[in-house]
């Protein structure tokens, strides 16, 4: 316990603890479940043993994670979710905005309307129904086609699927949980970027630089 691979697991141990912590405490609703998610599926793949004994490492991660919410207050974390129907689906809600995204989109197909230019040309394509002044679309995929346009989604493309392809590879393998864990993680922030700007969060772009970089670094582990 006390040697290099000790150390490696405490060190894997209390970062996982908190960054679970950060992620309970920000009250992002998909962002505590999608990390959740992509705790308990990195445990089952890479973990030996029972699932019964896979079920309980993740539950005491995340009991130990939720002390400084617990310290705080659930409450506000779960008035989030009970809130969740109303802030996507109604009037002037995150579905109405997707949608005059897109015909953001139709007006500037190929470069878009210029990044960071959102905010300002969002207006004019917005319905009625919007009535809050939005700074981001809250779906990442739809503002890169909105202020980049077809150009830009083909450069992330070039960036996204070798790391895609590569995280496959990791978890299939299931031989490095550190490479494992890093494909899960960048997959949940992935799909957070659908329904958040997620990756215009300065704090977790720069995560999922890292765990792009972790990835695709992983190859060393291949066998030759």
């Amino acid at each position: 316990m006390l040697g290099n691979d000790g150390s490696r697991s405490l060190l894997l141990g209390l970062l996982a603890l908190l960054g679970l912590s950060g992620v309970l405490l920000s009250y992002s609703r998909a962002g505590t479940a999608l990390a959740l998610v992509a705790v308990a599926t990195t445990v089952a793949s890479v973990s030996g043993g029972a699932a019964l004994r896979r079920a309980a490492i993740v539950l005491a991660i995340v009991a130990v994670a939720a002390v400084p919410l617990a310290d705080i207050g659930f409450e506000r974390l779960v008035d989030r979710y009970a809130d969740a129907a109303t802030d996507v689906a109604a009037g002037g809600g995150r579905l109405e905005v997707w949608r005059d995204t897109l015909t953001l989109i139709r007006h500037a197909p190929i470069l878009g309307c210029g990044f960071g230019a959102f905010t300002w040309a969002f207006p004019a394509a917005s319905s009625a129904g919007v009535r809050l002044h939005y700074t981001h679309a809250h779906n990442d995929l739809l503002q890169l086609l909105a202020e980049g346009g077809a150009a830009a989604a083909a450069l992330v493309l070039l960036i996204a699927l070798p790391v895609a392809r590569r995280a496959g590879t990791i978890v299939v393998s299931g031989r490095d949980p550190v490479a494992a864990g890093a494909a899960f993680g960048l997959a949940a922030l992935a799909l957070h970027g659908l329904v958040d700007f997620n990756f215009h969060i300065p704090a977790n772009l720069a995560i999922a630089g890292i765990l792009a970089g972790v990835v695709l670094g992983a190859s060393w582990t291949d066998e030759s």
